[in-house]
């Protein structure tokens, strides 16, 4: 396990991290006492819930949100909806962490062009467009940073 870095108490309306919660990157932060919040997609529910069940059960004590807005990576409405919501519920963002998390998988349904539109909407346009959202809440954290995995 990864060294933590000490540090006080956050307010209710300061958020630490913004992580996909199976990542190994999440479940670190959630050790290290920061609050974890994961977004769920649409339709993709109980895939949110049960990551956010498995890092509280890996990690008693830790704090795990699941925000009413979705995120859908693919939809750049949903983004902006997503960041807006986030920037009306707290102040300041720790950590935002853009795990790549769509590889192309053969005959989906929303694939195009040989599955690239959707691989680059949800693994480079929406990442980007989430930092640019997010970026304020960011800013107003001392040493506010992103983390990208690819």
């Amino acid at each position: 396990m990864p060294a933590c870095a000490t540090g006080t108490q956050t307010e209710r309306s300061t958020v630490r991290s913004i992580a996909r919660a199976r990542s190994y990157v999440a479940r670190c932060l959630a050790r290290c006492g920061y609050t974890i919040i994961v977004p769920a997609r649409p339709r993709f529910e109980d895939d949110a819930a049960g990551a956010a069940e498995a890092i509280t059960r890996e990690t008693p004590g830790a704090t795990v949100i699941i925000p009413d807005t979705p995120l859908d990576l693919t939809s750049l409405a949903s983004v902006r909806a997503f960041g807006a919501a986030m920037r009306a519920e707290y102040r300041t963002l720790e950590v935002l962490c853009l795990n790549a998390g769509r590889g192309g998988a053969k005959g989906d349904p929303r694939d195009e062009t040989e599955g690239m539109e959707s691989i680059m909407l949800t693994n480079v346009y929406g990442h980007f467009l989430l930092a640019a959202e997010l970026m304020p809440l960011l800013k107003a954290a001392e040493g506010g940073n992103i983390i990208i995995i690819i």
